[in-house]
């Protein structure tokens, strides 16, 4: 769960890209000091990469959507009385 200063940071961050990219701010740089964000990230940014936050881990063996169909499998059987054992549920 992100922090209270990671969320204000990314608002900062949005902020900064959309007045770039609108023209009121000349610069990356002047958008940096303007809107207090580190240039390194507005750059990452403003070339298309996403936060960390909003990723999805390289590391997950389900998509969202294979997710979300075991979750509502489980909830499933537990509503028809079934303990959700692993067993059951690797199937």
């Amino acid at each position: 769960m992100p922090n209270h200063d990671q969320i204000e940071l990314e608002g900062r961050l949005s902020l900064a890209i959309q007045a770039y990219n609108e023209g009121k701010i000349k610069s990356l740089c002047a958008a940096s000091r303007s809107y207090d964000v580190p240039f390194s990230s507005l750059y990452t940014r403003d070339r298309g990469t996403s936060s960390r936050r909003d990723t999805r881990p390289s590391t997950c063996k389900l998509t969202s959507t294979e997710e979300e169909v075991v979750l509502q499998y489980i909830v499933n059987l537990n509503t028809q009385g079934f303990p959700p054992r692993i067993c059951i549920v690797e199937k």
